[in-house]
C-alpha cells in the first residue's frame, strides 16, 4: 500500500513504466511520479558497494576461464578417440532441428529468469520491458558462472535494477523472492527427474551419490534461509546489524550510528515491499513457474543435443533425469559455475546409460552449449547493457550542462 492508502497494483493504467528516453522506471501514479525512483543516500551507497563487488567479481573471470579449460581437458581425456577434428565432425553431423531446439532452450534459461523477475516487480507495481528483464537475468547468469557462490550474480542484477530507478529495498525484496522460487524450482525439477526415470539413482557411483545428496541439502538450506528472510525480516536486520558492529570493531565502518539509522530506514522499506508482494498470488505463481521453466529449459538442452546426435527417443527421459541430478549435485561445492564437479557428475551419470565414448561426446557438446555458450551470450548482453547505460548517462550530463 502507498502512503495515500491506495494499492498501485490495482491501478493498472498508472503502473510505473520503463522510460526508454531516460532508461529509468518512473510514474507510479503518486503526485510527484517518483515514489519508486527517489534515490536516497542509502540507495546511492548501495550502488557504489555493488559496483565495487562487481569489480572484484570480474577478477574471478580469469580463474573461471582457467577452471573451464581444465574441466574440458579432464572430460576430453576420458575418450581416446576424441580429438579436435572429431568434435568438429560431431558438430557437423548434428541434426539441425534438434540443434535449434537445444539453442532455444539455452536462450530460454536466460529469458525465463528475466520473466520471473518481471513478474515479481509487477507484483510490486513496477513495469519494465522484456529486454530489461533479460538484462537482469543475463547479469545473474554471467556473474554466477564466474564466482564461487550460486547467488553471486545477484549484485549484478541489483546494480542494473537500481540504475533503472528501482529502490534498493524493492530490489532486495524482489531478488530474495526470486531466489526462493529458484531453489524451489530446483527441488521440483529433481522430483520431476525421479518421476521421469525412477532408476536414475543407479546411474551414479557412490561418490556422485554423496555429492548429489550434499547438493540437495545445500539447496534445501538455501530455500529455508531465503524463506526466513522473507517471513522474518528481523533476522535479516540482525545479520545486517552484526555486520555493522564487526565492521566498526575492525575499523572498517565509521559512524556506526549513522549506518544503523540508514539500516532501519531501508528495512522499513523492505518490509513494505515484502508486504506488497504477499497478496499477489497471480504474479508470484507466474514467477515460480517461470523459474521452473528456466530449470526445464537448461536441463532440456542436454536432451535435445542427445537427439541431435542421433540418440533414441526412448532414452530421452533417462538422459533428462541424469542431467537434472547432475545439476543438483553441482551445488555441493563453492566452485564458479560448478565447473569440474558438474562435469564429473554428468560424465559419471551418462556412463550409466551410454558407453564411455558416447557419454564424453554428449557431456562436452551439451555442457558447452548449456553453460559456456550461455555464459558467453550473457556476458555480451551485460556488456551491451553497461555500454548503453554509460552512453545514456553521458548524454544526460551533456544535456544538463547545456
Amino acid at each position: 500500500m502507498r502512503e495515500d492508502g491506495r494499492d498501485p497494483r490495482s491501478e493498472t493504467d498508472i503502473l510505473p513504466k520503463y522510460d526508454d528516453e531516460t532508461g529509468t522506471v518512473n510514474g507510479d501514479g503518486a503526485p510527484d511520479g517518483n515514489a519508486h525512483t527517489d534515490k536516497t543516500e542509502t540507495d546511492e551507497e548501495k550502488e557504489n558497494v555493488i559496483g565495487r563487488q562487481l569489480k572484484r567479481k570480474a577478477l574471478w573471470s580469469v580463474a573461471a576461464l582457467v577452471l573451464a579449460v581444465l574441466s574440458v581437458w579432464a572430460v576430453a581425456s576420458q575418450a581416446r578417440t576424441l580429438t579436435e577434428g572429431s568434435v568438429i565432425r560431431d558438430l557437423k553431423h548434428l541434426k539441425p532441428g534438434w540443434t535449434v531446439c537445444a539453442a532455444l532452450s539455452m536462450i530460454g534459461f536466460i529469458w525465463f529468469e528475466g520473466e520471473a523477475i518481471r513478474a515479481i516487480l509487477q507484483g510490486l507495481g513496477i513495469r519494465i520491458p522484456y529486454r530489461r528483464g533479460f538484462l537482469y537475468a543475463a547479469g545473474d547468469v554471467y556473474f554466477s558462472a564466474i564466482t564461487p557462490s550460486a547467488s553471486g550474480g545477484q549484485p549484478a542484477s541489483a546494480f542494473f535494477m537500481m540504475k533503472d530507478g528501482i529502490s534498493g529495498a524493492m530490489t532486495t525484496a524482489a531478488l530474495v523472492m526470486n531466489l526462493v522460487f529458484y531453489t524451489e524450482a530446483l527441488l521440483a525439477s529433481g522430483i520431476i527427474g525421479v518421476l521421469c526415470f525412477p532408476g536414475v539413482w543407479q546411474c551414479f557411483s557412490i561418490l556422485s551419490k554423496i555429492l548429489i545428496v550434499f547438493g540437495c541439502a545445500v539447496i534445501v538450506g538455501l530455500a529455508i534461509g531465503f524463506h526466513l528472510f522473507l517471513r522474518m525480516p528481523g533476522m535479516l536486520e540482525k545479520a545486517w546489524m552484526a555486520c555493522i558492529h564487526i565492521g566498526y570493531r575492525w575499523h572498517l565502518v565509521k559512524q556506526p550510528d549513522k549506518h544503523i539509522k540508514k539500516m532501519h530506514e531501508t528495512m522499513d522499506r523492505y518490509r513494505r515491499s515484502v508486504s506488497m508482494m504477499a497478496g499477489q498470488k497471480r504474479f508470484l505463481t507466474k514467477a515460480f513457474f517461470c523459474n521452473l521453466a528456466q530449470r526445464i529449459s537448461m536441463i532440456s538442452v542436454t536432451a535435445f543435443i542427445y537427439l541431435a546426435q542421433g540418440g533414441k527417443i526412448s532414452h530421452i527421459l533417462q538422459v533428462w533425469s541424469v542431467q537434472c541430478f547432475g545439476t543438483i549435485g553441482s551445488y555441493c561445492a563453492p566452485i564458479p559455475g560448478g565447473m569440474g564437479v558438474a562435469d564429473f557428475l554428468l560424465l559419471d551419470g551418462f556412463q550409466g546409460i551410454l558407453n564411455r565414448e558416447a557419454a564424453v561426446r554428449l557431456e562436452i557438446l551439451s555442457r558447452g552449449l548449456a553453460f559456456y555458450v550461455c555464459v558467453l551470450i550473457s556476458g555480451i548482453a551485460v556488456a551491451i547493457g553497461a555500454v548503453r547505460r554509460y552512453r545514456r548517462e553521458q548524454k544526460k550530463e551533456t544535456d544538463n550542462k547545456i
